[in-house]
């Protein structure tokens, strides 16, 4: 029958009890520890990272602006009977428009990485707070209950 149980040693039931202390314990501490690890990662998606590549994305179109004047100035310098070639001028204006093409990408990247993020986070969230909530309420009714039989049991073991 599903309602009976056969327990033969007391002793095993204090050492489930002890151990249902330490899973509580265990499964706080982990659940804490995921939870700093989230809003660690958080931060870095949503703060940090956004924050690094507006900041390249800055500096690559002033590069970029730099450069394109500094070639203008070289092509505008150069008379038709000057040999003076503007070849390095233009491969630094060919490498600004790499890096900056480079920040646009990865900015748009980081947007779809954060979408992704989110909808992520919204799918392990419950589970997080499923395993939280086993860590603060059902074990601990758990243990309530088995040292309640704990209890009964010794004082019938007492009787006999």
């Amino acid at each position: 029958m599903a309602g009976e149980a056969h327990i033969e040693s007391i002793e095993a039931l204090k050492q489930l009890a002890q151990t249902l202390a330490k899973m509580r314990e265990m499964t706080a501490r982990e659940v804490e520890a995921i939870q700093i690890e989230l809003r660690r990662l958080e931060f870095w998606l949503e703060e940090a990272l956004p924050n690094y590549w507006d900041e390249q994305m800055r500096i690559a179109n002033r590069r970029w602006v730099e450069a394109r004047q500094t070639l203008s100035d070289c092509e505008s310098k150069v008379r038709d009977d000057e040999q003076r070639s503007c070849s390095e001028h233009r491969k630094r204006l060919e490498r600004a428009a790499e890096r900056l093409a480079f920040c646009e990408r990865k900015l748009r990247l980081l947007k779809q990485c954060r979408n992704d993020w989110k909808q992520e986070l919204d799918r392990v969230r419950p589970r997080i707070a499923a395993l939280n909530e086993l860590a603060e309420t059902g074990i601990p009714l758990c243990q309530t209950k088995l040292q309640n039989h704990l209890e009964v049991m010794q004082r019938y073991t007492e009787v006999l």
